[in-house]
């Protein structure tokens, strides 16, 4: 049994190290935003899940993509976009989170490649036998996954990739995945002002079922959630979520 002062030591280490991490590629404005967000922050994210049984994506990729689990050798295409002085700060903080989960050990990330080995794609589909690791070190931020069911987490197009419509095609290779793997039900947490991923999410079959809403103020955590049901008007949608984003979802339920 873990109990609540190892639980804080485990999250304070991860933490400590991210932070190194950070320092070391020169990202030190990250580091004080990630600080910030600590102390002052608002985000909404939506919760989307898929029955794997159900799924169809009838999208085909020009090019052969294979799926495999993540090898340490692979490391380096993450590691050569953290070094990369001349990417945005943005594009290395995102490729020195996967660095860090990595770190950690959460030994269910798989690639995609082509057929000349080229890693074009990266994603964590976490199964519950999991559930333990993500609590030790993100606390309650992920939900708790029940027996059949698989988290979605941290998608990442290579950015040499972006742009070729290989996301919905990698995504249904990892859906393959958890079907053979006996996970009949995937979730995943978007953010709200990641449209572009929301939208190729729910054209791919994903539903949209609740809403969160995280709130700190001077470090003091305050978590909303809110069901969307069948029966909630648009109306009422966008007092939760803005408003392109709340027409998308209405959309959808409909």
């Amino acid at each position: 049994m873990i109990t609540t002062e190892i639980l804080v030591m485990q999250k304070f280490l991860y933490l400590v190290r991210y932070s190194q991490l950070l320092i070391r590629s020169g990202l030190h404005r990250e580091l004080l935003k990630n600080i910030w967000r600590k102390l002052f922050c608002k985000f909404i994210y939506i919760n989307l899940t898929l029955e794997v049984g159900s799924f169809q994506n009838s999208i085909s990729s020009r090019v052969a993509l294979n799926e495999r689990p993540i090898k340490k050798k692979d490391y380096v295409f993450l590691t050569s976009i953290l070094l990369d002085r001349t990417l945005n700060r943005s594009e290395r903080h995102e490729a020195a989170r996967r660095i860090a989960m990595l770190k950690i050990n959460l030994n269910t990330c798989y690639v995609v490649e082509d057929t000349k080995h080229n890693v074009r794609f990266l994603q964590w589909l976490v199964p519950a036998s999991e559930n333990e690791k993500l609590q030790k070190y993100y606390g309650d931020w992920y939900p708790k996954l029940a027996a059949d069911e698989g988290l979605m987490e941290s998608v990442y197009v290579f950015p040499k990739y972006r742009g070729t419509g290989i996301l919905p095609c990698a995504v249904r290779n990892i859906v393959g995945v958890a079907f053979v793997s006996g996970i009949k039900r995937i979730v995943t947490l978007v953010p709200s002002w990641n449209i572009n991923s929301l939208s190729s999410f729910m054209r791919m079959g994903f539903k949209p079922y609740q809403v969160r809403i995280e709130r700190r103020c001077f470090g003091f955590h305050r978590r909303k959630t809110v069901l969307l049901t069948s029966t909630m008007d648009e109306q009422n949608i966008r007092k939760l979520l803005p408003y392109s984003i709340a027409s998308m979802i209405f959309m959808a339920k409909e």
